[in-house]
């Protein structure tokens, strides 16, 4: 019984421990030059690889898909764009961000 329950406690944890997956649309923005949005948007790629936690998806896989669907870009402006990518990525996760310069001060607006 005891090994029963130990076995039991063991495949529960496995099942918990899996990886959750990701994408990173391409950041947005005003008043922002496009090269900083993408390294921006890379940057954010990078630093969730390194949590350990997550799957990221590939950009040229993710971009690939996009592409394939009819997106120009692998980024969205709307809420109903994301929805819409995140269904087509197949990924738990979606990341989406815009990014405004404001005089010397920056607005991010960020979803997940």
């Amino acid at each position: 019984m005891h090994k029963i329950f130990l076995t039991l406690i063991f495949l529960s944890a496995l099942s918990w421990a899996d990886d959750h997956t990701i994408s990173v649309l391409d950041f947005t923005g005003e008043g922002i030059h496009e090269e900083e949005l993408r390294l921006l948007s890379e940057q954010f790629r990078i630093e969730l690889l390194k949590m350990d936690t997550l799957r990221v998806m590939d950009y040229e896989d993710m971009l690939l898909i996009l592409e394939t669907s009819g997106y120009e870009t692998p980024s969205c402006n709307t809420v109903a764009c994301a929805v819409i990518a995140s269904m087509l990525l197949d990924q738990e996760w979606l990341a989406s961000a815009h990014i405004a310069k404001i005089g010397d001060a920056f607005v991010v607006e960020a979803r997940l």
